[in-house]
């Protein structure tokens, strides 16, 4: 996803936005956003554990419009962040069916109006790629929001070693 963002979207795409990456990991999506010129980067993901982890990755990498919180998928932040949201980051949270709903209810109720939710995908070896990618679509389009897939099979001219997914979500 890190790389994604800065060869394809770059500091045009990210300058003056608001930015919240769900299931953050290390973060680093979300330090790239950040170092291309967003406003503000929200990093949020369900551990703490790992939390921490992506709070020393900020630290060592960026001082400035990154802070992190948890969010559990389906519960919300605080009103006055519904909606708030230019772009919404995650990369490999389609792994569990069960996530699919609270997952894109969450980066729905974040993501403003004109906003775009980025996600990349992988696949995971219970649950392969182009299943993850139509199940998650019938939820999403069941929510109000609209799905656009765009395979990613070459990054800079070279060919990946695995596949992905890139998809652009918008409220429809």
């Amino acid at each position: 996803l890190a790389h994604y963002l800065a060869r394809e979207r770059g500091e045009p795409y990210f300058s003056g936005k608001h930015v919240v990456e769900l299931g953050c990991g290390t973060g680093l999506a979300g330090i790239v956003a950040a170092k291309l010129g967003a406003a503000s980067v929200l990093l949020t993901d369900g551990s703490p554990a790992i939390l921490s982890r992506a709070r020393s990755n900020v630290e060592r990498n960026i001082k400035w419009q990154v802070s992190l919180e948890r969010l559990l998928w389906g519960s919300v932040l605080e009103d006055e962040k519904l909606g708030s949201y230019d772009v919404v980051l995650a990369s490999d949270v389609l792994y569990s069916s069960a996530s699919w709903r609270p997952f894109a209810l969450t980066a729905r109720d974040l993501v403003s109006t004109g906003g775009e939710i980025i996600i990349v995908e992988t696949g995971h070896e219970a649950l392969p790629l182009p299943a993850a990618i139509s199940g998650f679509c019938v939820v999403a389009e069941g929510l109000g929001l609209k799905v656009e897939t765009i395979a990613l099979l070459k990054m800079d001219g070279r060919q990946l070693e695995f596949p992905a997914q890139v998809l652009s979500v918008t409220k429809a």
